[in-house]
Parts: C-alpha cells; sequence; structure tokens
C-alpha cells in the first residue's frame, strides 16, 4: 500500500476487521457493472471511491435529455453520448487510481462476461417474483442472455 492508498482509504482501513489487508483484497478485485443509469451509477461510482482496482461498465444506451433528472452521471453535455463514455470520465475523476473498463453493448456479447453471464443464469437458482422474469428479461443488456428466472 502507497502512502497515497494509506492517506485515501484511511477511514475504510480503521474499520474493525477490514484493516490494510481488507483495502489490498479491494484494490486486487475486478467488478463489473451492468448498467450506467440509475442504479448502475451509485454502485460504480461507490466502487470506485472504495478502491475497488477495476470496474467494467457496459451498457448498451445513449444519454437522452429526460434521462437527467434521475441519472446524475450523466450531464446535459452528454446528450446524445454513450453513456458508458460519459460515465467513465467522471469516475476516473472520482478515483484515478482506479481502472475503469467501459464496454458498449454491441461489443458486449463477444466477451467472455457474456458467457459467463450466460452460464450463470441457465446454473443458478432464480426467485420466482412477480413480473421479475418479463422486466429483466426484456432489457436491452440482459435479451441475449435467455434469462429465464423462477424455473
Amino acid at each position: 500500500m502507497t502512502k497515497y492508498d494509506l492517506e485515501r482509504y484511511d477511514r475504510q482501513i480503521r474499520i474493525s476487521g477490514f484493516g490494510e489487508e481488507g483495502q489490498k483484497r479491494l484494490k486486487g478485485a475486478r467488478v463489473l457493472v451492468a448498467g450506467a443509469g440509475g442504479l448502475g451509477f451509485p454502485t460504480s461510482a461507490y466502487l470506485v471511491a472504495a478502491g475497488v482496482g477495476t470496474v467494467k461498465i457496459v451498457d448498451c444506451e445513449s444519454v437522452e435529455l429526460s434521462i437527467l433528472n434521475r441519472q446524475l452521471l450523466h450531464w446535459h453535455g452528454d446528450v446524445g453520448k454513450r453513456k458508458v463514455e460519459s460515465a467513465c470520465g467522471k469516475l476516473q475523476g472520482i478515483n484515478p487510481t482506479v481502472k475503469v473498463e467501459v464496454c458498449f453493448i454491441a461489443d458486449f456479447t463477444s466477451t467472455p462476461h457474456f458467457l459467463f453471464l450466460r452460464r450463470l443464469f441457465k446454473a443458478t437458482s432464480k426467485p420466482d417474483w412477480n413480473g421479475l422474469e418479463r422486466g429483466v428479461s426484456q432489457r436491452p443488456l440482459f435479451k441475449g442472455l435467455n434469462i429465464q428466472l423462477g424455473r
């Protein structure tokens, strides 16, 4: 851990049971965040702020004026840009020591992440939440996964 790391993450390092070892584990971690919108932004922002080593964001949408009131990662000047591109610079601004990778959905289906998610959704037991199958499987990011929840 560098002097910078010790100062930046001082408050979380002080947490009992976490310490420097916990921070080292975070620094070595890789996380995939599906979406750069309403839930993906706070998730990715907190992961980056906490010092997770690599955060990869996948999304298939562009920034539209109608989302600016609820998706705080995207600003007026971002309208028309891909959400992943809009998110990347801002997340690097939160913590320049974290590697932020982005993947536009057109590229996502050919990545190992897509194959992993496809296997995961087929292999795991899923709860039968009312309407979840229809809602999740119709999202553009998940359409190619053939998600069948609750079966």
